[in-house]
């Protein structure tokens, strides 16, 4: 005799041909009908499908070793990327020391000062400089404000520092210095060993705060804090623009991620971007990284809830004739 499955039953005992499966938050399979009314489980635990037959001949009870196969689809992992505020978004920012003269020095004292790329020059105060020597004139006429404005010229000359560090002379013997390039890897040591000299290192430099958001295949993809620019290009190293308040931000994060063709994205709320994966499935569970310093302006979780698809396998035990 010819069986037929083809309806399901819902917990109240009807048959329901709009009953369906879907995914519970612990991953697993559940049973319900369109009003999402969940069949329940037994007390031992172990799920059990309900399921009328229609037979052909009499409708007489009938056993049956049979099974069915339910498969829930894929799902991708995501994360949120909130902006909490705004204001404390670090930017890349120079860092800053000076040079204070309040006489001159004796020939043959040095002063040893580093840019953020890591030039580690020493200058020595000399009776007459050529200033390509690393030397700068430390005598002479002009008092502290000429030693301050020779020692700017050494610093500047091509062979040296070059223009990996700007100065401005304030007057009075005092050169105030800022690295060309931003970041703390600009806030290095000057140390002098000058007569008539104070040196103060240099302070200041900030990293942009980024974050780093990882795809299905591992690809790592920094989206970096700008003071100016959002990209609109493919790019593993794209920037969002900073903005002076928290939902236009959230919206260049989320227009530069786009933008790169490796996520989507939607927002859920004006400060918070909601980010999938293009894939489904586990390999999309990700550590992402955020490095903003506090207080951190951001909030970036990890991609979580990608699953791959799940079937599982139920024997029917029972029919029962209609």
């Amino acid at each position: 005799m010819a069986t037929r499955v083809n309806r399901l039953m819902t917990g109240d005992g009807d048959t329901d041909s709009s009953a369906f499966v879907a995914r519970e938050a612990d991953g697993g399979i559940k049973i319900a009908n369109d009003a999402e009314t969940v069949i329940p489980s037994p007390p031992d635990g172990e799920a059990r499908l309900y399921l009328s037959q229609n037979a052909y001949g009499a409708g007489s009870a009938l056993d049956g070793n049979v099974s069915i196969k339910i498969s829930m689809g894929a799902e991708p992992a995501t994360c949120d990327w909130v902006v909490i505020n705004h204001a404390n978004i670090d930017l890349l920012t120079v860092a800053t020391g000076r040079v204070e003269f309040s006489g001159l020095p004796a020939t043959g004292e040095t002063i040893r000062i580093i840019s953020t790329d890591g030039t580690d020059l020493t200058y020595t105060s000399v009776m007459d400089a050529s200033g390509e020597d690393r030397d700068f004139t430390g005598s002479g006429a002009g008092g502290e404000s000429a030693v301050a404005a020779n020692l700017l010229a050494a610093i500047n000359h091509p062979t040296n520092h070059g223009n990996k560090i700007t100065g401005v002379l304030n007057g009075a013997g005092r050169l105030s210095l800022t690295q060309a390039t931003g970041g703390t890897a600009g806030n290095t040591t000057i140390t002098e060993g000058l007569a008539n000299c104070t040196a103060v290192s240099f302070t200041g430099g900030l990293d942009a705060a980024y974050g780093e958001v990882l795809n299905s295949a591992g690809l790592r993809i920094r989206a970096t804090a700008s003071a100016t620019t959002t990209s609109s290009t493919v790019t593993l190293t794209p920037t969002f623009k900073a903005e002076t308040n928290a939902d236009v931000t959230a919206v260049n994060i989320r227009s530069c991620l786009d933008a790169t063709g490796y996520f989507t994205t939607t927002m859920p709320g004006g400060d918070h971007v909601k980010i999938f994966q293009l894939l489904s499935g586990t390999d999309g569970n990700r550590t992402n990284v955020l490095s903003d310093s506090a207080p951190a302006g951001m909030s970036l979780g990890n991609m979580t809830g990608g699953v791959n698809t799940t079937t599982k396998t139920a024997t029917i035990v029972d029919f029962s004739a209609i």
